[in-house]
């Protein structure tokens, strides 16, 4: 099917070539994904209030929450070749693809799965469920003076658990082609795989304009129907990784579809005391104006334990092929008398034949399980007051010192270590006799790289300014003008650091990603916000509406993402797979400097009648992507929805509503540049395209009782 490229360096597409000798076209692909995901919430709550006098009033909460999650994700990737052109300079990418070049395809192209070969298939199983006891109780009461009104005090107590199954992204190659003696299982076609599991189908119409061609998909049915379990390497015998659906692997506890690592058992128990006086009332007066407000203080403490696993990589190099078996590590280097010699300094064998025996003793699949314990306590005072400048018009001010938790997903003690080995021979993890760049390959130095939680993230705490001036007016209207500052300690953002493991009495570094706190950060903006109805309309028109808002925000002082997780002293924030390259985002996550809302109303007797435009500038999704390890952002959008809703009695509504109506498309952007680069700003370049569905729903809503 190819035509020869002698490459002894080992990159892709032959890039290492002597002049004149040919190169491969790009590779192409199709998946097909499908994720099956059940969520089941069930909530009991009670309250009880008791006035025990005509100033001391009780009030208390129970509640208990039960949820359970279970999810099933199903992915397969074909590939094949072709010449690519792709112009991304528009609005959205423009893509050709022709017949490649020093690949000879059967007729058809790429609209033949004869054409194509089966490149990866991948897994994901969720199984998790939690629940939750919280008891609240306060008393108030009332002081009846004109300057101080009442004293509130209460206690809170919360017990959350959550048992989480959560398997790795399965992913395993089948017959890639780095795999070794997959050309026999090469085409989708043949024999060896099962019926019924692709489909040759168009694509591109809704995105492009005009289909790119056709393609093999696998059918959704076949998906939904776990088909795809028939391509484990225990049914079909193909691919170097040994590829088996999750439930079949082979260190899966028994009676369990998880290994021991993809279970995690997490505990937050959170205290609070709180007081709060409330001053002020319509005899309350300064200058004229009428004062009202409130000052308080809580005190929160906050305990996690989380049970987990630290896995370490699995030798699972093959050391002999054939039939009879020979050794791989020879240290001969095959060459072809009649081809170019190889390089100096091309190594004989795999890479991981140069593995020392430290390392090996590294990589023996070991796991290790753990207990993180970890404590939490914070003061959070507040302040609000609220000025009255004359009927219509008055002043709010408040400052506070605010706490939000990590989501406890992120607490997981979860760590999976890789290992990552030398693929061309110019790569410096090579150690070489002399030290020089020629040189005999003497020895091997991997790189270990682990994605993971981290149980012992702070609660992100915040102190935060606003004063705003409002106006009301006529039915239901109101202007109103904000200004706000806030500084962030401790916020949680996805990075990556270094961090000494230690496994069979070798300890090595490892390349962590993952959740970890910050240091400090700034927002500051304001928020200018009109709504009314038009009422002084004739009608019907007197029904109809507007509320509009803008908000501007700008943050600093958000650092790079070296972030340091307790017991670790990296920082190093590069990776190898963006080449070492460490950028600034400069911004938190999920932050648009810009933000406007527009939403047109109708409420007239029963029918009610809301068309909404949110659109938002550009954002950094996340600091350190999983494939390109650089900040993704998304670049500005805006969406419409849109609802009616009529009531054809007063217990029983119906409703249609709309979302995306504009099928409006959205585009990633990839960080390659920050202001410390020679370009001395930030460069952006495309990254990704998204096609959202228009979604359309229709319900009906029973009220019962008065």
């Amino acid at each position: 099917m190819f035509n020869a490229c002698y490459n002894w360096g080992g990159a892709a597409n032959c890039e290492y070539r002597a002049p004149g000798q040919p190169s491969y076209a790009s590779e192409v692909g199709t998946g097909s994904r499908m994720n099956q995901n059940r969520n089941m919430t069930m909530d009991f709550a009670g309250n009880l209030k008791w006035e025990a006098t005509d100033r001391l009033r009780f009030n208390f909460d129970g509640q208990y929450v039960k949820s359970e999650i279970d999810n099933y994700d199903i992915s397969v990737e074909h590939h094949s070749f072709a010449n690519v052109f792709l112009d991304a300079t528009g609005e959205y990418p423009r893509i050709e693809l022709s017949a490649p070049t020093n690949v000879n395809q059967s007729a058809g192209g790429l609209a033949n799965a004869n054409n194509w070969y089966l490149r990866s298939v991948m897994d994901h199983l969720e199984e998790s469920e939690g629940t939750e006891w919280a008891f609240r109780g306060d008393a108030e009461y009332d002081l009846n003076t004109n300057w101080l009104s009442s004293l509130k005090v209460g206690a809170r107590y919360a017990d959350r658990d959550q048992t989480v199954r959560w398997s790795t992204y399965n992913w395993g190659n089948v017959a890639n082609t780095w795999g070794d003696n997959q050309q026999a299982y090469w085409n989708l076609d043949s024999p060896v795989y099962p019926s019924g599991l692709f489909e040759i189908s168009p694509f591109g119409q809704s995105f492009f304009g005009g289909n790119l061609g056709e393609f093999p998909f696998v059918p959704v049915d076949a998906l939904k129907a776990h088909r795809t379990d028939e391509y484990s390497y225990d049914n079909i015998g193909v691919g170097s990784q040994q590829w088996r659906p999750i439930c079949t692997r082979l260190n899966e506890l028994p009676d369990s579809c998880f290994v021991d690592n993809e279970i995690a058992d997490v505990s937050e128990t959170t205290k609070a005391l709180y007081a709060m006086l409330r001053f002020g009332g319509p005899d309350a007066q300064i200058g004229g104006m009428t004062i009202s407000g409130n000052v308080g203080v809580r005190y929160v403490n906050t305990k996690n334990v989380s049970s987990g696993y630290t896995r370490f990589p699995q030798n699972n190099y093959v050391y002999f092929e054939g039939d009879p078996p020979e050794a791989v590590c020879d240290g001969v280097l095959e060459v072809d008398p009649e081809q170019p010699p190889p390089p100096a300094g091309t190594p004989a064998d795999p890479a991981f034949c140069y593995l020392s025996d430290d390392d090996l003793a590294f990589i023996n699949g070991a796991s290790t399980s753990s207990t993180a314990k970890a404590s939490h306590h914070q003061w959070l005072p507040s302040f609000n007051v609220k000025a009255d400048l004359s009927p219509g018009w008055l002043v709010r001010f408040a400052a506070s010192k605010a706490m939000s938790r990590p989501d406890m997903g992120l607490l997981k003690n979860f760590t999976s270590v890789t290992t990552g080995l030398p693929s061309d021979a110019s790569d410096p993890r090579y150690i070489r006799e002399g030290n020089s760049p020629t040189g005999e390959v003497i020895g091997v130095t991997p790189t270990y790289e682990a994605n993971a939680y981290n149980p012992y993230l702070k609660p992100t705490t915040a102190w935060q300014f606003d004063l705003s001036l409002e106006h009301y007016f006529g039915n239901a209207g109101l202007f109103s003008f904000a200004v706000f500052h806030k500084s962030f300690k401790d916020y949680i953002q996805y990075g990556i650091f270094n961090l000494d493991l230690t496994n069979n009495g070798v300890t090595r570094t490892v390349r962590v990603r993952g959740p970890a706190n910050g240091g400090g950060a700034k927002i500051k903006g304001f928020e200018v916000a009109y709504n009314r109805f038009f009422d002084f309309l004739p009608k019907p028109l007197d029904g109809l509406g507007i509320q509009a808002n803008y908000t501007y925000v700008k943050n600093s002082g958000v650092p790079n993402s070296a972030l340091t997780p307790v017991g670790s002293t990296g920082g190093n924030q590069t990776n190898d797979g963006n080449a070492g390259t460490a950028l600034n985002p400069g911004s938190l996550e999920g932050l648009s400097k810009h933000s406007a809302n527009l939403v047109g109303l109708y409420e007239k007797n029963r029918l009610a009648v809301r068309l909404a435009y949110n659109w938002r500038s550009k954002y950094l999704v996340t600091v350190v992507d999983c494939c390109v390890y650089l900040p993704v952002w998304q670049k500005s959008a805006g969406f419409l929805d849109g609802s009616i809703r009529y009531g054809l009695s007063d217990n029983i509504e119906l409703s249609f509503q709309g979302s995306n109506l504009l099928n409006t498309k959205t585009r990633l952007l990839q960080q390659v540049t920050d202001e410390d680069s020679p370009e001395g700003r930030i460069v952006l370049t495309p990254n990704a395209w998204f096609q959202n569905d228009r979604r359309l729903t229709m319900g009906v809503r029973v009220r019962f009782g008065k």
